[in-house]
């Protein structure tokens, strides 16, 4: 009877080393079937990024798109301006150097007549003498 005790107790440790075993590679299959999960969710939420990413590409190419539409038509508008603004002082420049010129002529005019008018006079106090 003893002999059959230390057998079954051999037999108990034996169920026991296999059970744990049987544990152990139930729980190896079930972590490798979560890695293989694990790696599907990842490629997936990988997969969302990229496409968002590209979404948001997309969404500031239109936007930067626009806002260089809008600075675009706000640049001409205001080269348009200076351009007009120029031409209106070239304009007031181009009447102003009309009257200088005027003036000018006048002021020659007014200095030709007094001189040679002054000339004359002397001329005729020396026909005098």
């Amino acid at each position: 009877m003893a002999g059959n005790l230390g057998h079954k107790s051999a037999e108990s440790v034996a169920g026991g080393v296999d059970s744990a075993m049987d544990q152990v590679m139930a729980s190896e299959i079930a972590a490798q079937e979560r890695m293989v999960q694990c790696r599907e969710e990842a490629a997936q939420l990988a997969q969302q990024g990229r496409e968002r990413a590209r979404l948001i590409g997309i969404r500031t190419d239109q936007r930067m798109s626009s806002l260089r539409k809008r600075l675009d038509k706000k640049l001409k508008a205001k080269v348009d301006d200076l351009l007009l603004e120029g031409q209106r002082a070239a304009g007031h420049q181009s009447q102003t150097l009309k009257r200088e010129e005027r003036l000018a002529a006048a002021v020659a005019a007014l200095a030709a007549r007094l001189t040679s008018g002054a000339q004359g006079a002397e001329s005729k106090s020396e026909e005098g003498l």
